[in-house]
């Protein structure tokens, strides 16, 4: 008796396995608003200040299968006077667009350090919030109108906001 008990009380609980859902074809993309993000898609080269010295940056952006999701490659280096440079971070990050223009994602780099990202985009800059155990600050994307874009990191310390690098982008391709 307790047997068939079991047994209609698992036969109750209904099937075993979820409801097959037909899977997107590859290659095919769902649509999706442009986002600020979109403008972003390339290769970029840009020259600034990397903790008070010369420094060179690279960023490419691209969109990902995924709407709303854009993976960024970015480099960094110190500039020599000769035109040589000493490579600083490389890091591999992932940003999510939502539709009220909030942005989250995350950041890995060179130094094995994991950064959370959340942020916001508006008209004309995204703005990210990065925090990881050890360390926390932003990095605000502009869009001075001239088809380069300026972007400053900065880190929070006991002492308050401290601008660690600051460049400006040049579009490659």
């Amino acid at each position: 008796m307790r047997w068939m008990l079991l047994f209609v009380a698992l036969g109750a609980a209904g099937p075993a396995h979820p409801p097959v859902v037909p899977p997107v074809p590859v290659g095919a993309r769902i649509a999706a608003a442009p986002t600020v993000l979109d403008s972003l898609v390339g290769s970029w080269s840009g020259e600034g200040t990397l903790m008070g010295r010369p420094g060179s940056f690279h960023m490419a952006w691209s969109a990902t299968e995924v709407p709303g999701v854009h993976s960024l490659a970015f480099g960094n280096a110190f500039r020599s006077d000769d035109g040589s440079e000493t490579p600083v971070l490389s890091a591999h990050a992932t940003y999510r667009t939502g539709e009220d223009g909030s942005v989250d994602g995350v950041w890995f780099d060179t130094r094995g350090v994991r950064i959370e990202l959340s942020g916001r985009v508006d008209a004309d800059r995204l703005r990210v919030e990065w925090t990881a155990p050890t360390e926390a600050g932003v990095t605000v994307y502009g869009w001075p109108g001239n088809g380069s874009v300026d972007v400053v990191d900065s880190v929070r310390t006991a002492e308050g906001v401290r601008e660690f690098g600051r460049a400006s982008y040049q579009r490659l391709r």
